[in-house]
This record gives C-alpha cells, structure tokens and sequence, in this order.
C-alpha cells in the first residue's frame, strides 16, 4: 500500500473493476444488484459502497450465476489480501 496515501485510496483503486462491471450490468438489466441481494442493491443506492455485495458474492458463490461478476470480486479479494496483480487488475495499476 505505499503507492496509496492511504486505506480509502488503495480500496478505491482496487474497487474500480467492480465498479464499474456493476454499473454496466445495472444499465443492462436494473434489478442486476436485486437479484444479488436487496443488501447489495440498498449498499449501492444508499451507501455507494460495494461491501455488502461483496459479502454476498463470498458467502454465497455457489449460487452466483454470474461468473464474470464471481470472478471479478474473487480476484479483487485476492489481490486485497495477496497484492497479486491478475489479468483483470492489471490496467488499474499503470
């Protein structure tokens, strides 16, 4: 993390691909976080954050039709705990 000044700065950069992946998906079809969980959409809506999703990605991975969407917050937990740059993660760090 010491490319960051701090926490918030490092999460919002490792956050981007997620980001944005939702919003495009949420243009797409607008229920895309509802039919995630009503805690991931209300994090979005009211919160602007992407934890609850997330979490709920995580917890329940086994019945995540999405694989894109699985994949991409499996790699940004990984690289959130490793600081392993992936494929997808690459671009976010030139």
């Amino acid at each position: 993390m010491s490319k960051y000044n701090d926490f918030d700065r490092a999460k919002n950069v490792i956050d981007v691909p997620l980001i944005r992946y939702v919003k495009n998906q949420s243009f797409v079809d607008p229920s895309f976080l509802l039919n995630i969980s009503v805690d991931a959409y209300n994090g979005m809506l009211y919160g602007n954050s992407i934890n609850e999703l997330v979490a709920e990605v995580e917890v329940n991975e086994d019945t995540v039709i999405d694989k894109d969407l699985l994949n991409i917050v499996k790699e940004m937990l990984d690289y959130g705990y490793n600081g392993k740059i992936t494929k997808r993660n690459s671009n976010i760090h030139k």
